[in-house]
């Protein structure tokens, strides 16, 4: 089993410009201002020092998800399918995503379908970034 998944720098960059909470009580892994991760940002980020300019806070996915969802009613649901390879007769899952507003109205149903659930998410936390809020 894969451990939980951070957001990439794109959509890190996105979260923040959108008001996601850029605070060590929240998340303790980063993005360094050179786009590579750090898992202990208490480690090496001096409280005293305003850091928000030069790092970005690297929430998991689902931590993206769930602050979409309390703060701007958005939800983001992976939908799975069992689909044929057309050289095998042996069903193999792909994953699409719907995007829902605080009505449980559908604003995005992707066309795209991804082999792995993470990339699904992610490509509906970047749409819905770009594109809603």
């Amino acid at each position: 089993m894969d451990k939980e998944q951070y957001v990439t720098y794109k959509v890190a960059q996105l979260l923040k410009e959108k008001g996601l909470p850029q605070s060590t009580s929240i998340c303790n892994v980063v993005y360094k201002p050179n786009g590579k991760i750090s898992f202990n940002a208490k480690s090496f980020i001096n409280p005293h020092y305003f850091f928000k300019d030069c790092y970005i806070f690297a929430p998991t996915q689902q931590m993206a998800m769930r602050w979409l969802r309390e703060e701007h009613g958005i939800d983001i649901i992976p939908v799975i399918q069992h689909r044929w390879r057309y050289s095998q007769e042996s069903p193999f899952k792909e994953y699409s995503c719907r995007v829902y507003d605080s009505d449980g109205n559908i604003v995005m149903s992707a066309t795209k379908w991804y082999s792995r659930y993470e990339r699904t998410v992610e490509a509906a936390l970047e749409y819905v970034l770009k594109n809603l809020i």
